[in-house]
């Protein structure tokens, strides 16, 4: 197969001229002047998504996880790891059996999971349910690394906790993404877990500490150590809305573009019309309203979660930069993190022919997984 495009965004530079794709792999690109007026790029890899098109990735049933999955393919997306929050060990290792119970995922890439708690801080807890939030504990953790078998990616947990650098310590060789997220930390804290081998600011700006004052003295929190550490990566939910434009703006013009990462942190209403939703699984989630392009809590009194897509990020992203720079954050740089960029995340000959076709608009026009689309017009 050969797709034919006007704009083929590669690492460094957008050319035009063609992919011959063969079996699932890009074999070769070829650059010349085409009138089709269309755009090749690679395909979102979000890293943070609860769910989609109606569906929780913690409903109970495995039709829940392949429901939500078939939607964010729909929307942009060629890789995702399922995401957890802070539940009953009932929720969360029924999601894990029914995970790992899925054969023949082929429609899209999930190389495994991403565990968001239960280890938070209270005070930054934000949407997640409170009743379910605790302390890292050898017996716990241990079991839920029993029940997951090998596929947790990544894991996101507050790093000041009792037991959280005992956590770090045990499970560095584990070959899992750590991030930090719903904490409470201090610089100090987040320092002492990067050299434990933490690498990731969970949805930076929310559910995290900044500066405050204690007897009049200046406390750096996990905000400013996103800018101070320079090997930290941050992620950013690239809705406009958690992180207006003049914020993302200003998070872009102080980090290094090689350090940050796009996620949707989607829930069950991204890509639906409603005006209501439930964040979390259906028997014992929490209710949300859907209004001004996000979830709130039913109080407004914060967020609950995005309703981002792809194509969401890639918008928004590139009312910012240009397209080699919105793809690097949103497929590149994510594949990095998670160890998959020799095989995906950038479109180059050998890689899987994982991309996203849109139009000049960024309208999405089809998403191609190990060269596979939904029509048969690409």
């Amino acid at each position: 197969m050969i797709i034919e495009a006007k704009q083929i965004v590669l690492e460094d530079k957008v050319i035009s001229g063609s992919i011959e794709i063969t079996d699932d792999r890009i074999s070769k690109i070829s650059e010349y002047p085409t009138a089709r007026d269309i755009i090749i790029a690679p395909g979102v890899i979000d890293l943070h998504t609860h769910g989609a098109g109606g569906y929780d990735f913690m409903d109970g049933e495995k039709s829940d996880i392949e429901g939500a999955l078939h939607s964010l393919r729909k929307n942009g997306v060629t890789t995702a790891l399922p995401t957890t929050l802070a539940s009953s060990d009932d929720d969360l290792f029924r999601f894990l059996d029914n995970f790992n119970s899925l054969k023949d995922i082929n429609y899209i890439h999930a190389p495994g999971v991403h565990l968001e708690g239960p280890y938070f801080s209270y005070k930054e807890r934000g949407a997640q349910d409170g009743r379910f939030i605790r302390n890292p504990s050898k017996d716990h953790y241990r079991e839920i690394l029993k029940r997951a078998n090998g596929s947790i990616k990544r894991w996101t947990i507050a790093p000041e906790l009792t037991g959280a650098r005992e956590m770090l310590d045990e499970l560095k060789e584990s070959n899992i993404l750590f991030s930090l997220g719903h904490s409470d930390a201090t610089l100090k804290d987040v320092e002492e877990a990067f050299e434990k081998g933490a690498r990731l600011l969970t949805h930076f700006y929310s559910g995290m500490s900044t500066i405050k004052r204690e007897k009049g003295h200046r406390i750096l929190g996990c905000v400013e150590s996103g800018y101070l550490i320079d090997g930290m990566n941050v992620e950013l939910i690239s809705d406009s809305i958690h992180l207006p434009i003049d914020l993302l703006r200003m998070i872009f013009r102080l980090k290094n573009i090689d350090y940050i990462i796009s996620c949707s942190d989607s829930m069950r209403a991204a890509g639906e019309s409603v005006v209501a939703s439930i964040l979390g699984p259906k028997k014992n989630g929490t209710p949300v309203i859907i209004e001004d392009g996000v979830a709130k809590l039913e109080d407004k009194s914060g967020f609950a979660g995005s309703i981002a897509t792809g194509r969401t990020i890639i918008k928004t992203l590139s009312s910012l930069l240009p397209l080699c720079s919105v793809f690097k954050v949103c497929s590149l740089n994510p594949a990095k993190l998670i160890n998959i960029n020799q095989s995906t995340g950038s479109i180059k000959e050998g890689k899987l022919a994982d991309l996203v076709i849109m139009d000049n608009k960024l309208n999405i026009l089809d998403t191609l997984v190990s060269g596979r689309g939904e029509t048969n017009e690409y």
